[in-house]
């Protein structure tokens, strides 16, 4: 499974373009979907904090930053923990499939 599978889960859940996940819009749904794109691309798919930065278009010190927010709104957020699990659960599931076929 590639990055981008990341991004079309979260983008689907979401209701938002892949463009608009890119892009560097910072309203809170777009920025909360992108930090769910950057931790289930470097928990899920192992991709470094380079290759992730290189596939949104951010440098690395942008993504470690990232990861940073994402545990902490993990810790705390009661409505982002929930959206994450949904998604991170449709994610894995399209992963088995792919795996299986």
């Amino acid at each position: 499974m590639s990055w981008e599978s990341a991004i079309t889960v979260v983008s689907d859940h979401f209701g938002i373009s892949r463009e608009y996940i890119l892009d560097y819009n910072r309203d809170v749904n777009t920025v909360n979907a992108r930090l769910m794109c950057i931790a289930l691309m470097r928990i899920h798919l192992d991709m470094n904090y380079v290759e992730i930065g290189k596939a949104l278009n951010r440098n690395h010190a942008t993504i470690i930053h990232a990861m940073t927010k994402f545990w902490g709104y993990m810790s705390v957020e009661r409505r982002f923990r929930e959206d994450y699990r949904k998604i991170e659960s449709e994610f894995l599931k399209q992963l088995k499939d792919e795996t299986t076929i």
